[in-house]
């Protein structure tokens, strides 16, 4: 063996360097960035703070919190599809499922042929072809709440929030809370759809099946050019064909973007007394975004 078999060369001991350098210096970002010192170079900035008005009580009744039942088998499905970032309606998971539906293959526009000419009022019927295709139809619940503001003069505001995601699961829950009877005898003021997750509005159709024209409220940012959930009339504006497909579901309700000039100040002021004590729906969503007009409340509608 050579006497230079154990010795290191120039150039060796410089890439050593280099590398060990490199490697101290990711380290050190990765320290840092979880650290308390990185705050330091934040803006600092007062959050926004929005006049909500007053109420005099408002009550949250739970109709279902149980969103899917076995996260497990959610996200093997998920991860079967191609990931978090793939479309949603692709899963062919209820209530849109193709004919023997497959894993990560599906579309929102196949897999409502099967079920429009069933809503909706005939939700078992569309159910039905569910169980008999969906991938794990059995695992589907659905978030939904329903909110009772008291005004300062006395009188009761109810909001339901939500609708769901099973329509077998999300009737249920709405007759043993009552709210299929609140929703007939137009005692459901508003109807609020938080944001387009699977587990929060794609049982819309249980909600219009017992009041088909209650007023709704929706955000902005549902995706564009997406079809409508529910076959209905023609949206009337611009703004509704841009971001409401969701919420055409019936012919001859109504599914509106508040405009800025739509004065709901009750209303506005619960929904934003939910959001202000982080009493959204899940996922780390806020209930509506900020500006949005279900949340602002200007000097008219405080009067």
């Amino acid at each position: 063996m050579s006497e230079n078999s154990g010795s290191i060369t120039r150039r060796d001991f410089t890439k050593g360097v280099a590398v060990g350098t490199m490697a101290g210096a990711i380290g050190a970002m990765g320290v840092y960035s979880y650290s308390p010192i990185r705050k330091q170079h934040f803006a600092k900035a007062a959050p926004p703070k929005v006049n909500i008005g007053e109420v005099k009580s408002v009550k949250v009744t739970n109709i279902s919190e149980t969103s899917w039942f076995d996260n497990k088998k959610l996200m093997g499905d998920i991860k079967g599809a191609g990931g978090l970032l793939v479309n949603q309606y692709t899963y062919n998971w209820p209530p849109f499922a193709q004919v023997k539906g497959k894993l990560g293959k599906g579309s929102y526009e196949e897999g409502v042929k099967n079920i429009k000419q069933f809503l909706p009022g005939k939700l078992e019927d569309a159910w039905a072809f569910q169980m008999e295709n969906a991938v794990n139809p059995l695992n589907a619940g659905g978030f939904s709440a329903l909110i009772e503001v008291e005004t300062l003069e006395g009188e009761v505001k109810r909001i339901l929030l939500d609708s769901g995601w099973s329509y077998d699961w999300m009737d249920k829950a709405f007759k043993r809370e009552g709210i299929d009877k609140l929703l007939a005898e137009g005692k459901i003021d508003y109807f609020v759809i938080s944001h387009e997750h699977f587990d929060h509005m794609w049982a819309i159709p249980v909600t219009f099946k017992y009041a088909p024209t209650v007023r709704t409220l929706y955000p902005k940012g549902f995706y564009p050019g997406r079809s409508r959930l529910h076959q209905g009339r023609r949206p009337s504006r611009r703004t509704d064909r841009d971001h409401t497909r969701a919420v055409q579901a019936v012919p001859g309700r109504r599914a509106v973007q508040l405009p800025d000039t739509d004065h709901l100040p009750r209303v506005r002021r619960a929904v934003a007394v939910l959001q202000r004590q982080g009493q959204g729906p899940g996922h780390g969503d806020r209930l509506l975004p900020p500006g949005h007009p279900a949340v602002r409340v200007d000097r008219a509608a405080r009067r």
